[in-house]
């Protein structure tokens, strides 16, 4: 319950804007979600065992382990989303070097993120809704939702940013001819 309180608190953080109260928001929901491993841990692996003999038991043991493991990837993923928004977000300046840096580490964000989002999506739909207190099925389904539509845009903007650095001429020089119309001409071209 903790984790999920700050898991929602990091993304509010990070959608005002606020990265380093986000980044220390996810280290927190993430630390809360590794206390709960620990603690299932601690019932022994003997006990976990013959619990997962007990079909209901061991749904729901299963159903918990797979919530703690997304809890803990979707929060080191907003870690390190927080990180790239404030790398990508210094007034440094923008010179050869610092865009190509940028996009590299851009890059490698997304490749981590979405392999985190991934991992984490894949633990949350193997959970049964029903194990999941009644007050959080609308925001276990809105979560799953919209983890759903961040990483496919995540994918969608990937080989962009892959294109970027070509582009922008960061390896050897670029030349662009931009031709505008004016529209409001009787014959613009």
């Amino acid at each position: 319950e903790n984790g999920l309180q700050e898991f929602l608190n990091a993304t509010n953080a990070l959608t005002s804007q606020n990265t380093a109260l986000a980044s220390g928001e996810f280290k927190k929901s993430m630390e809360s979600f590794q206390n709960a491993q620990a603690e299932l841990q601690t019932l022994g692996s003997h006990t976990l065992f013959f619990a997962r003999l007990i079909p209901l038991a061991g749904k729901k043991i299963q159903d918990a382990e797979s919530l703690i493991s997304a809890g803990e990837e979707f929060s080191t993923a907003g870690v390190q989303i927080a990180s790239t928004v404030r790398f990508l977000s210094q007034p440094d300046s923008f010179g050869t070097e610092k865009i190509s840096a940028s996009l590299a580490y851009l890059q490698d964000a997304i490749d981590t993120v979405s392999l985190r989002l991934e991992n984490g999506y894949k633990n949350l739909i193997s959970i049964d809704i029903s194990s999941v207190g009644q007050e959080y099925q609308n925001k276990f389904e809105d979560i799953k939702k919209s983890i759903a539509i961040f990483t496919d845009t995540l994918r969608t903007i990937r080989p962009f940013v892959s294109a970027l650095p070509s582009l922008l001429g960061v390896s050897q020089d670029r030349r662009y001819l931009i031709v505008l119309q004016n529209n409001s001409e009787i014959r613009p071209s």
